[in-house]
């Protein structure tokens, strides 16, 4: 599912949280209060937690739809970018 909230004026406070920001996304996804990052917030562009959905655990991430296009860092290709040859 794709969000789009139209930008606010420059200068302007935003009263409530961003709906595209990753962390946002994730409560709306799991069970209240339980979601626990995995990683400090960094600039990469993904956010990965630990929480629960209808009371089972699981891992989820997001990406930051804020940013366009995402962001590779280091030039490096994740576990989750390669294909696997033998399937």
């Amino acid at each position: 599912m794709t969000l789009t909230v139209p930008d606010a004026a420059p200068g302007a406070i935003r009263s409530e949280p961003d709906p595209r920001e990753p962390r946002v996304r994730l409560a709306r996804l799991l069970d209240t209060d339980t979601l626990t990052p995995l990683h400090p917030h960094d600039d990469s562009g993904v956010t990965a937690v630990v929480g629960r959905i209808d009371g089972a655990e699981v891992v989820a991430y997001c990406t930051d739809a804020t940013q366009m296009g995402g962001r590779a860092r280091s030039g490096r290709v994740g576990p989750h970018h390669r294909r696997d040859r033998h399937g």
